[in-house]
């Protein structure tokens, strides 16, 4: 294991809101998906990142599914309790571009991303989960 975390030291996997969404909220279609991603990018020495924007993107989900009565109370509160758990693994967004330092990975449920990812950052690549 210490050769994959030394092979690895400069890799890194961004979180998308989504993949922190479906995390939190446990969504039977996509949460198995998201652990076994984030699973395979810890266990290899990846280090995690997440964007600034991804604690009001997921807070905001969930507060609708919660609205929206897709969450009890209570299954909201224990989905916020996961979120901020999940949240202590992931680091801050670097002030520089990321993949100029590390080999970068994109983790995400949102099909456009891709699109947007090959046009505005092409040395990021993306792990689409389906």
């Amino acid at each position: 294991m210490a050769g994959n975390l030394s092979m690895n030291k400069l890799s890194a996997v961004v979180v998308d809101a989504n993949t922190a969404i479906a995390l939190a909220e446990k969504e039977a279609a996509t949460v198995a998906q998201a652990k076994a991603a984030l699973t395979y990018y810890t266990s290899n020495g990846y280090l995690m990142f997440a964007p600034g924007v991804i604690v009001s993107e997921t807070l905001f989900a969930l507060c609708g599914q919660q609205q929206r009565q897709v969450l009890s109370p209570s299954q909201y509160t224990q989905a916020v309790v996961d979120f901020h758990a999940f949240m202590q693994g992931v680091l801050p967004p670097p002030n520089e571009e990321l993949s100029l330092t590390h080999t970068t990975r994109l983790l995400t449920f949102d099909l456009d991303l891709p699109k947007q990812v090959r046009r505005n950052a092409p040395s990021v690549s993306v792990h689409l989960l389906q």
